[in-house]
């Protein structure tokens, strides 16, 4: 069962369970990770039909060996030494994703803006180095794709958190509960309930 998109900021869905008036919107069990299908969507088609998705830099190699953004960071910074600094962080973070963050069976989420739909599935693999496979895009990793949908179906909100222009990020997305949650006595507004008191 994957999870209809929803919205509700990290934030709050670290310590509360959000009601609104047609759904709850609960934090998934597992992260979702939108990874870009390289610029414009350009291999969108190849993550579909291949079953994977993939990143990387082209000169940084193998980072399997490495756990800390420090030991990436040096690594990216001898591949373009000509980059800020905060370029290098920046990437050195999205790479230490991908490689040791990322886990089997975490969601995942990619997009074709030129279709405007957006593929979801699974993770199915651990992280490889295979430079060959995509060119300029090194670190792969298997993906069971299960869905498409428009990004006309999405609330604002959710189009607004996965619009982000990262190559990696964890996305904001919830999944809604089929069980409502009572209204605050005396009241006929939703409100946001401390997970304490959730009902089950």
């Amino acid at each position: 069962m994957f999870p209809k998109l929803v919205y509700v900021p990290l934030q709050t869905a670290q310590s509360y369970f959000v009601t609104c008036p047609k759904h709850i919107e609960t934090r998934m069990t597992k992260p979702m990770w939108k990874i870009a299908a390289e610029k414009g969507g350009r291999i969108f088609d190849l993550f579909k039909e291949e079953r994977l998705v993939a990143m990387g830099l082209e000169g940084v190699g193998d980072i399997s060996s490495l756990s800390t953004r420090k030991q990436v960071a040096a690594k990216v910074q001898e591949a373009f030494p000509k980059w800020p600094q905060g370029r290098v962080a920046v990437w050195a973070g999205m790479l230490l994703r991908f490689q040791h963050k990322i886990a089997l069976e975490d969601y995942v989420i990619t997009y074709d803006p030129g279709r405007r739909k957006y593929l979801i599935g699974t993770i199915a693999s651990e992280c490889r180095f295979d430079p060959g496979r995509i060119p300029g895009d090194p670190l792969l990793r298997q993906v069971k794709w299960e869905k498409e949908i428009n990004r006309d179906d999405l609330s604002q909100a959710a189009k607004n958190s996965l619009g982000a222009i990262s190559t990696l990020f964890r996305a904001a997305i919830f999944r809604a509960s089929p069980h409502p949650l009572p209204r605050r006595p005396g009241s006929n507004r939703h409100r946001v309930w401390p997970q304490s008191r959730r009902s089950h």
